[in-house]
């Protein structure tokens, strides 16, 4: 605008630059592989925010390598961090990561502490030995048959089940095993079985809440290998030297909740003093419904019923089944009932069909050569025309 008034206008276009690349600052830190033996590296593990700075704004772009795992333990690993600006501007930085292990335990597994821990238990979990293991320090001196004291690494399992595991080391003054229990009470009921690494296997047990338990002993060559299965309320411990064979120890009728606490568990025999035990290889099978559904089968008030008896139970050579007289209800015109059909099978602990048979009609008795099986508990089921099926269970003893 001049001194007359006049005027004139005209547009600009200004375009700003950003050419000034933000300033990295990594840091050095310790990361801890977890119980899957991996570990992803994060921006705050790696990258100092308080101290990297830019004119603007900027953010992480790059992070490499992006994790470790158990070939990095106990390293130091180089990462390269990289961070840009909007404009494209990056800078980046050396962050010197050195890698530990957390040694927590895996889900679904948590720790217990059953009773007196005494000089204190620990528990471990190391996933980058091959097989991976766990490691129990166990201060409980489980001296006590009115009560236990007994350091635990548990899941919950419901109905049957079966757990396996190997013990891979225990010091000369502990014992280490595998036990099933219906809550982490001193006085609950439950069933274990330990090793002490030499030929000698225990068997604990407690058959009534708060009562005492029972400890047996068994002689077993080289039982490093341990399984506890549990059918019914049969409980079985097994072991074996070579983790394919395994032998029945003891069985024991133990009627618990249906939902029990399962797992590795270890004792110290001498109070004040710790004992170290290492388990590999631990695998569950089962844990959900029971193998075996009996049908949901209405029998009316003049339907026809009979009891069945099996013996001897342990058997080795044969099982016999007795079967009674049927014992006829209100019917109004009893001579038009006939003998029903009666079909008998004969199933492994896993509920898989081994052999069935048919029950001749009348017949009162059914002999069963069961020489041939394996040692372990086995069903018979008795499928009845009109009735629910009834389920027997025997020890095949060796």
């Amino acid at each position: 605008t001049d001194n007359n008034g006049n005027s004139s206008s005209c547009n600009a276009s200004v375009t700003v630059e950003d050419n000034i690349a933000p300033t990295a600052v990594c840091l050095n830190t310790t990361v801890y592989l977890g119980p899957s033996g991996q570990y992803n590296i994060l921006e705050t593990d790696v990258l100092d925010f308080a101290n990297s700075s830019d004119n603007c704004s900027f953010s992480v772009s790059s992070i490499s390598p992006a994790g470790v795992d158990c070939s990095d333990f106990e390293t130091t690993v180089p990462v390269l961090v990289t961070i840009s600006d909007p404009s494209g501007n990056s800078d980046d930085c050396i962050a010197e990561v050195y890698v530990d292990k957390s040694y927590a335990l895996p889900a679904p597994w948590a720790s217990e502490d059953i009773g007196n821990p005494g000089t204190g238990n620990t528990y471990q979990f190391d996933p980058c030995t091959q097989p991976p293991v766990f490691t129990i320090g166990a201060g409980a001196a489980n001296n006590n048959l009115a009560s236990d004291n007994i350091a635990f690494i548990k899941q919950n399992l419901c109905g049957d089940f079966s757990i396996t595991t190997k013990v891979e080391s225990i010091t000369p003054n502990g014992y280490a095993g595998l036990m099933a229990r219906e809550s982490g009470a001193t006085g609950s009921k439950m069933a274990g079985i330990y090793s002490n690494y030499t030929t000698l296997v225990r068997w604990e047990a407690r058959t009534a809440t708060n009562a005492n338990k029972a400890v047996n002993f068994f002689q077993r060559p080289a039982p490093y290998w341990l399984r506890l299965t549990r059918v019914g309320n049969w409980v079985f411990g097994y072991y074996s030297f070579n983790g394919f064979t395994f032998s029945i120890v003891t069985a024991q009728m133990i009627p618990m909740n249906s939902c029990l606490e399962v797992g590795m568990a270890s004792f110290s025999n001498i109070p004040g003093s710790t004992a170290t035990a290492v388990f590999s290889n631990v695998s569950v099978s089962g844990g959900g419904p029971d193998i075996i559904q009996l049908p949901d089968t209405e029998v009316d008030m003049a339907g026809v019923a009979r009891n069945i008896s099996l013996f001897p139970n342990p058997a080795r050579e044969r099982v016999t089944l007795s079967f009674s007289e049927l014992q006829l209800g209100e019917l109004s015109n009893t001579s038009s009932v006939l003998e029903p059909s009666v079909t008998v099978q004969l199933r492994n602990q896993l509920g898989q069909l081994l052999e069935q048979r048919q029950l001749a009609p009348g017949a009162e008795r059914l002999d069963w050569d069961v020489s041939h099986l394996n040692p372990g508990l086995y069903l018979i089921e008795v499928q009845e025309e009109g009735q629910a099926p009834q389920v027997l269970r025997f020890v095949k003893a060796e």
